[in-house]
């Protein structure tokens, strides 16, 4: 079985199915494909989850080297190197072991969060794509690393429901729970508010108001998942209230 050291989930992924779709079949085609979008956007999950799903098809495997942590861009072969449980010669150059020993393989790179090591993660990939003709680099960054060859993905919020319309200028209709729950950012919601508070549930008293915070989120998936957190302690209502100075609550 081909290696793996893809981080585990402890939620489930909920959503972007065309995203899937449409990137894997970008990977299909291209050795360096980039997600990018705001911070908070979900792109580290949805690559990891598209790491996972096209896995197999690489003969030695995926390697995830996650750069948030990273300072000193000078580090990122070694990192790729402990990624890859790599033993080089002794006085090895770093980056030369590491050609050396990709060169013949075929595997999948998932480089992520290169936004603030961007110059260095540029070189870096570019040296690695024409060293070895049989690695793809799935990398996620605020903006395009921006090198030729480059196929870009951007990514946005999960998808919402359209704001509810009022009947005859009365108040606004409430949204019928079930077709709220085929959007993408509702369905997260709602999921990790649940695991907060095992009594929440959307209903149609509920409904309207778990549409307005979905859409003042922009459905953003961090945004989401940190206001879902609040449910076991204020109402939805009161999350509401508090998101006119979001940044604030959600931190």
């Amino acid at each position: 079985m081909a290696s793996s050291n893809l981080p585990l989930q402890l939620t489930s992924f909920i959503g972007r199915k065309q995203e899937m779709t449409a990137v894997e079949q970008i990977l299909s085609t291209s050795r360096l494909v980039t997600l990018t979008g705001l911070g908070g956007c979900g792109k580290t999950r949805l690559a990891i989850q598209l790491a996972n799903r096209v896995s197999e098809g690489y003969k030695d495997g995926v390697c995830f080297a996650g750069l948030a942590s990273l300072n000193d861009p000078g580090l990122i072969p070694q990192l790729i190197v402990e990624s890859l449980n790599l033993r080089l010669m002794e006085n090895q150059p770093l980056l030369e072991g590491l050609k050396r020993f990709l060169r013949p393989r075929q595997l999948l790179l998932v480089l992520d969060n290169c936004e603030h090591l961007r110059a260095t993660c540029v070189e870096f990939a570019q040296q690695l794509l024409s060293a070895a003709p049989e690695i793809t680099i799935l990398a996620t960054s605020r903006e395009a690393l921006g090198i030729s060859g480059e196929m870009i993905y951007p990514l946005s919020g999960l998808a919402l429901p359209a704001a509810a319309r009022s009947a005859g200028g009365g108040p606004p209709e409430q949204p019928d729970p079930r077709e709220l729950m085929a959007y993408d950012a509702v369905h997260l919601f709602v999921e990790r508010a649940g695991a907060f508070s095992p009594h929440f549930k959307l209903t149609r008293d509920n409904a309207l108001t778990i549409t307005e915070i979905c859409s003042n989120l922009d459905g953003l998936p961090l945004a989401l998942e940190l206001a879902s957190a609040r449910t076991n302690v204020l109402t939805i209502q009161e999350i509401t209230s508090h998101l006119n100075n979001r940044f604030s609550f959600l931190s």
